[in-house]
């Protein structure tokens, strides 16, 4: 019997379903509702920025492609310094340096030959100058002298003389000269001087314009306590067609007994007295 009961319970168990757990509920279906138009244009408008979206994202990402561009012919060519185009450069260079080098020395030449041709002109052109001749001077009692004064080309070219101014006068001995000499009135002359030739001006002047005082004014000369003074200018042209004055000034030196009894005319050497300069 308890053989019997235990097959019983066994049989029992076997068959008996065993317990299971319950299925999860399943989530309920979203129920479909139909959509506006609206609706719809949002979710078109959301679509067509999500591509966007990713798009920019997507640029923001890549990297710049390194493009390598191989060197071309006329590239490699004008890197090569030693073809004929370089050398057309190089020989142009050369030309103007040339040039320029060329117009410095021009322009040299130019001076220098400027200059070689003012030196020709004051080499080659007329120098006239005053002097006074070997005879003595006679001062006369009525106060007036005979002066004769050699005027001679010292240049190489003709002179010709336009005018001729010869005056005197008479100052204290310790007196200072002006500081322009007081010429005179000037004469009209036309005289053609030779090179290294001359030709002899002789004029009658004056130490005294009074005759009563020309006997005192010729004692205090012949001892030195007056100074009789002769100046001047001679007018000429060169033959280059340029104008000169000579200047001359001279003071009387009465005779010495102790010499050899001649009078004579000695040089002034105060500034503006003696010259030769150009005028127009």
């Amino acid at each position: 019997m308890q053989i019997a009961g235990l097959l019983l319970s066994f049989a029992v168990g076997v068959w008996a379903p065993l317990p299971s757990n319950p299925p999860a509920p399943s989530p309920p279906k979203a129920t479909t509702e139909p959509k506006t138009d609206a609706g719809h244009d949002q979710d078109q408008a959301a679509d067509n920025k999500r591509p966007a979206e990713n798009s920019l994202t997507r640029v923001e990402l890549l990297k710049t492609p390194v493009v390598q561009i191989e060197p071309s012919e006329k590239a490699e060519k004008a890197r090569d310094y030693t073809s004929s185009e370089w050398w057309l450069v190089y020989l142009t260079a050369a030309l103007s340096v040339i040039t320029g080098y060329l117009a410095l020395f021009t322009g040299k030449l130019f001076r220098a030959t400027a200059r070689a041709g003012e030196d020709a002109k004051c080499v080659q052109r007329a120098y006239i100058q005053v002097n006074d001749l070997d005879e003595p001077i006679e001062l006369g009692e009525d106060g007036s002298f005979f002066g004769s004064f050699r005027i001679r080309n010292y240049g190489n070219t003709p002179a010709r003389i336009t005018a001729i101014s010869v005056a005197s006068f008479v100052l204290h001995s310790r007196a200072d000269l002006p500081p322009e000499p007081p010429y005179g009135s000037e004469f009209e002359i036309h005289v053609l001087v030779a090179p290294q030739d001359h030709f002899v001006h002789q004029r009658r002047l004056e130490y005294s314009a009074n005759v009563v005082e020309a006997a005192d004014t010729l004692q205090s000369i012949n001892v030195m306590t007056l100074t009789l003074y002769i100046v001047g200018y001679v007018d000429y042209t060169d033959n280059f067609g340029v104008n000169h004055r000579n200047g001359f000034a001279r003071s009387y030196f009465p005779p010495r007994p102790q010499g050899s009894g001649k009078s004579y005319l000695t040089f002034i050497t105060n500034q503006g007295y003696n010259y030769d300069t150009e005028r127009k």
